[in-house]
């Protein structure tokens, strides 16, 4: 998967960020975050998945708020 990109309605958590490092991808492209809903606040996670993405072996580029509104609405499922 080296140069790839995961796609994902919602920021990946921590773990994820370290599976996307491992199978070589290059970024990970984000609608909404559990900042975004105060519903998901419970289940945030304490480890920030910028600072993972900044210390895995192979550097992830993490890019947020793309079509945000869309998918909080998908979330809201």
């Amino acid at each position: 998967l080296c140069g790839g990109v995961l796609l994902a309605t919602t920021k990946p958590c921590p773990k994820c960020v370290e599976r996307a490092s491992e199978a070589n991808l290059t970024s990970i492209v984000y609608g909404t975050s559990v900042e975004d809903e105060p519903a998901m606040d419970e289940r945030r996670d304490h480890l920030n998945s910028y600072t993972v993405a900044k210390e895995v072996p192979n550097w992830i580029e993490m890019i947020g708020g793309i079509l945000r509104e869309e998918c909080a609405l998908l979330r809201a499922r």
